[in-house]
């Protein structure tokens, strides 16, 4: 049994795992259900280059319009170190 850790943990609290995988001599890009109990996952979506460009653009638009419509609201909550993480901002 691999001993996987989830690479976040979605609104619903369900633990996700995200790696690359190959099939067929392609690589993809595996979003999976973990199951804490007994380390398996499900499959959930798997992306070639192509999903997985569209999905962080779909991330993007969501990322960039959550945060202009909740900046005031939050800004003033986050660390430096949260704020630079949020913002790719190295100078923070």
């Amino acid at each position: 049994m691999t001993n996987l850790k989830p690479n976040f943990t979605d609104v619903d609290g369900r633990k996700i795992v995200t790696r690359i995988v190959e099939h067929k001599d392609f690589e993809y890009l595996s979003v999976e259900l973990l199951n804490e109990e007994d380390g398996t996952t499900e499959i959930l979506m798997r992306l070639n280059m192509y999903d997985a460009k569209k999905m962080g653009s779909a991330c993007d638009v969501f990322l960039q319009h959550t945060v202009a419509k909740n900046f005031g609201n939050f800004s003033g909550h986050l660390s430096p170190t949260e704020r630079a993480d949020l913002f790719n901002d190295d100078d923070v």
